[in-house]
């Protein structure tokens, strides 16, 4: 039952991401005046094990961004409570936590500003490895490359809209149904957000071939 119980759980995760690739898709064709149906969703479940290894590495990325952060906060709090922790006491008795023993001192402040500062940065810049994936059809690694690359010049620019997609998420989660509607339009302005990049970088290429021939 228990291995069932498993193999279901991982073929409905993959299931679901390629739905969301599909979607992805979709979205794509639509802002690039294409016509989009509801059968492009079920286009893209080849790419499955591509995004999963690029999203992997993404999460990978992220914590190794963190880990400054991690580090100072853990030397910085009394963690021997936390250590003592039972979790199963916990499920089963639901003790009461003293969350007062763990003191915030302006290190650990420091450390979670670091965590913070860690986690949006590398965000920011690795963030369009999924468009990557489905307009150009690169692996994992490039993908990630790419998106890197093209976020070099307006990690000021993605971090504002970050700021403003969460904002709006927030906002439809406390309002009826309203996720059915901050959900599509933050896919939207994160796809024309990468496809302004990308347009930008072959602009810049242009300029650079553009001076190279000159010279030559």
């Amino acid at each position: 039952s228990s291995i069932q119980w498993s193999v279901f759980s991982i073929a409905s995760q993959l299931f679901t991401m390629g739905l969301s690739l599909g979607m992805s898709h979709a979205m794509i064709l639509l802002i690039n005046a294409k016509e989009a149906s509801i059968a492009h969703m079920f286009e893209k479940f080849d790419l499955i094990f591509r995004y999963l290894g690029a999203t992997m590495l993404f999460s990978i990325a992220l914590l190794i961004a963190m880990i400054p952060g991690l580090i100072i906060l853990s030397l910085s709090i009394d963690i021997s409570s936390i250590l003592t922790f039972n979790i199963v006491d916990y499920l089963f008795n639901r003790p009461e936590i003293d969350f007062r023993s763990i003191q915030i001192t302006n290190t650990s402040i420091v450390g979670l500003v670091l965590i913070l500062i860690g986690f949006l940065y590398v965000y920011v810049r690795l963030q369009f490895y999924q468009y990557s994936i489905l307009y150009k059809k690169r692996n994992a690694i490039h993908s990630l490359q790419e998106s890197y690359f093209i976020t070099k010049n307006n990690i000021t620019e993605l971090l504002t809209l970050l700021l403003i997609i969460i904002s709006i998420n927030i906002l439809g989660a406390l309002l009826i149904f309203g996720l059915f509607i901050s959900l599509p339009i933050s896919m939207i302005a994160i796809i024309m957000a990468y496809f302004s990049l990308i347009n930008e970088e072959n602009q810049e290429e242009q300029v650079k071939e553009y001076k190279h021939n000159n010279q030559t």
